[in-house]
């Protein structure tokens, strides 16, 4: 998948991939087994959600928010809540692993936070696109 398909008008596959396989490789990896085989298939998806599929989403994002305000459509969503929160949630969460509770690695604490801080993201954002196809929420 190229930067040219995650940026056209068809519906977001990857965000909905984001979306469903995040939660699925990080059970494996915090509640799955430690050792043999069957631990290597949710460490590389992990490896591959952080080194591809979270790029591709935090892309796909960008451009279709992007394309909805260029077009005045009736949503308009604030790019920095989806995409800038996640980060900020992180950076804080990196300074709590770090000075409050004295962690061994608070980058990979960091990491975590921000995986689970823009999958919640994902999904708001999802729940206002139509093109998603998830039920608006209505307020």
């Amino acid at each position: 998948m190229s930067f040219k398909n995650v940026a056209s008008n068809e519906r977001p596959t990857v965000i909905l991939a984001y979306v469903v396989l995040l939660p699925l490789i990080m059970w494996h990896v915090f509640f799955g087994p430690k050792d043999g085989a069957a631990f290597f298939v949710p460490a590389f998806g992990l490896i591959a959600l952080i080194t591809f599929l979270t790029p591709l989403t935090i892309v796909r994002m960008y451009n279709k928010t992007k394309q909805s305000r260029r077009n005045d459509t009736d949503w308009q969503p604030n790019l920095m809540a989806y995409i800038g929160l996640p980060v900020i949630v992180a950076v804080v969460g990196y300074g709590v692993s770090r000075w409050f509770t004295g962690s061994v690695n608070p980058t990979g604490d960091a990491v975590y936070v921000f995986l689970a801080t823009f999958w919640v993201s994902t999904i708001a954002w999802a729940m206002g696109d139509s093109a998603v196809g998830l039920p608006t929420l209505k307020l």
